[in-house]
């Protein structure tokens, strides 16, 4: 045979081979990618009540088969989270919030405070808690809130165990706003 022709069919043979190990057309494996890791960022919030910061899932490969997770609050009193991510302040306190993807997990821990406007609508109240204080008591330092410029009030405790409806302490006493939402015992 001739070496040349022998030559060029092996070489043909060896291009066909590589060729096909190198082709785009050739069957394509397909499967799930497993979740490595996920993270949450950030890592801590800090809210006011009644603000919202939606949280950024980043899972680990990107080309993993899971693409979002199941998000939860250890306190939904304190702080809820949404389906995407979006936390929202409820009320003053500490919060975790955890994303979970197939097995993996991560977290961001949330502090949430009075919101500002809380805050300077408060600075000028005063809290009187009536299971300290007499009646007497009670409408003396009324009074003497009043004269230093006081005019919010919030009150808590038992309101009963005063006999405040035949012993009004504000009587006279000028008055922004009462918060009597702390209080209890009212008689019916």
């Amino acid at each position: 045979m001739n070496t040349r022709f022998l030559f060029n069919q092996m070489f043909f043979l060896l291009f066909s081979v590589i060729m096909m190990a190198c082709s785009d057309s050739g069957t394509e494996v397909t499967g799930d990618v497993e979740v490595a890791a996920v993270t949450v960022s950030p890592a801590t919030l800090n809210l006011n009540i009644g603000e919202t910061q939606r949280l950024t899932l980043t899972i680990q490969p990107e080309n993993a088969s899971a693409k979002s997770g199941v998000w939860s609050s250890s306190d939904e009193s304190v702080a809820t989270v949404s389906d995407d991510g979006t936390v929202t302040a409820q009320a003053e306190g500490n919060v975790t919030i955890t994303v979970k993807v197939g097995d993996k997990s991560a977290t961001c821990e949330v502090t949430v405070a009075a919101s500002a406007s809380e805050e300077e609508d408060n600075n000028d109240a005063t809290l009187f808690d009536l299971t300290k204080l007499t009646g007497a008591e009670l409408a003396k330092a009324i009074a003497d809130a009043s004269a230093a410029g006081i005019t919010r009030f919030t009150l808590k405790g038992d309101y009963a165990a005063l006999n405040l409806v035949e012993n009004n302490p504000f009587v006279g006493i000028y008055m922004e706003s009462l918060d009597l939402s702390g209080v209890t015992g009212w008689r019916k």
